[in-house]
C-alpha cells in the first residue's frame, strides 16, 4: 500500500513528531539495527520530505525543472482505458503488462477484478469523494498525480 506521507504536505508539529519518532526509533531499534544509519536514514525521510513537498512542489519554476508538469486525466468507463493530456493531446496511459490480441476486443467482466488505469490507479478528478476515499483506503486508486504514480 502506498505511504499517504508522499505528495501531502505536513505541518511544522508533524515535522516536529517525525524527528521525535526518530530519536525514539533510534533508542528502540539502536540494539538491532546500526543508530548512526537509521538516524541518517529518518533524516534522509524528513528533509526529502521537506524539500520535495515544501519548497519544489510549491515553487512553479522548480517544479517546471524537476518534471512536475499540469495535466488533465480523464478515464473512459466503458473500456477502463485512462487518457492523459498533455500538449493539447490526449495519449492513452498503458498498463503494466504487454499488449495481447484480444486488448479492445472484449469488456471488462467482474472475473477480470477492479477496474484500475494503467498509471499506478490514478482516479479520474470527477471521482465521486466517497468513491476516491474507499479507493484510497484500499490501495486500489487515488486522485492525487504524485500518489498514484508510486501505487
Amino acid at each position: 500500500m502506498q505511504s499517504f506521507t508522499a505528495g501531502s504536505s505536513w505541518t511544522a508539529a508533524q515535522y516536529a513528531i517525525a524527528y521525535g519518532g526518530l530519536l525514539l526509533g533510534t533508542k528502540l531499534f539502536g540494539r538491532m539495527v546500526d543508530p548512526t544509519k537509521f538516524r541518517q536514514g529518518g533524516m534522509h525521510l524528513i528533509f526529502a520530505k521537506l524539500a520535495y513537498t515544501e519548497v519544489i512542489a510549491r515553487s512553479p519554476w522548480a517544479a517546471q525543472q524537476f518534471g512536475r508538469v499540469p495535466a488533465r486525466v480523464a478515464y473512459s468507463p466503458r473500456s477502463g482505458q485512462t487518457w492523459l493530456s498533455q500538449g493539447g493531446q490526449y495519449s492513452a496511459m498503458q498498463g503494466l503488462v504487454d499488449a495481447s490480441p484480444l486488448d479492445g476486443l472484449v469488456d471488462a467482466s467482474p472475473l477480470d477484478g477492479k477496474l484500475r488505469s494503467g498509471y499506478g490507479g490514478l482516479l479520474p478528478s470527477i471521482t465521486p469523494p466517497d468513491e476516491a476515499d474507499r479507493a484510497r483506503w484500499d490501495g486500489s486508486g487515488y486522485t492525487s498525480q504524485y500518489n498514484a504514480a508510486y501505487a
